[in-house]
């Protein structure tokens, strides 16, 4: 099975525009109800590997949104994380069910 590794998710950050909008494969899923306090606003969100032009990556997924292995998501490009108003607002990764 494919282990997930949410520290090397946040520095796989550069590579955002080869995959925004593209398709994958769910091919292991994590559903966080309790996330860290960066992440807090957004839970509960499920925590996904997904299988994308032959590559495995680590992403979160929309929040509410419970993912499961075999669910077709897309790349979509969203807030990651908490900001206060004097910082950039964090964007990133996450994915989407595709209907």
């Amino acid at each position: 099975g494919a282990i997930m590794k949410p520290a090397e998710y946040w520095r796989k950050r550069s590579d955002w525009s080869k995959y925004l909008l593209k398709t994958g494969k769910v091919v292991a899923s994590s559903f966080i109800h309790v996330a860290p306090s960066a992440q807090a606003e957004y839970s509960p969100y499920s925590f996904v590997v997904v299988a994308v032009e032959g590559e495995n990556l680590e992403c979160m997924g929309t929040p509410g949104e419970k993912l499961e292995k075999g669910d077709r998501v897309r790349f979509v490009l969203r807030r990651v994380a908490a900001s206060t108003p004097a910082e950039p607002i964090p964007y990133g990764l996450k994915v989407e069910k595709v209907l």
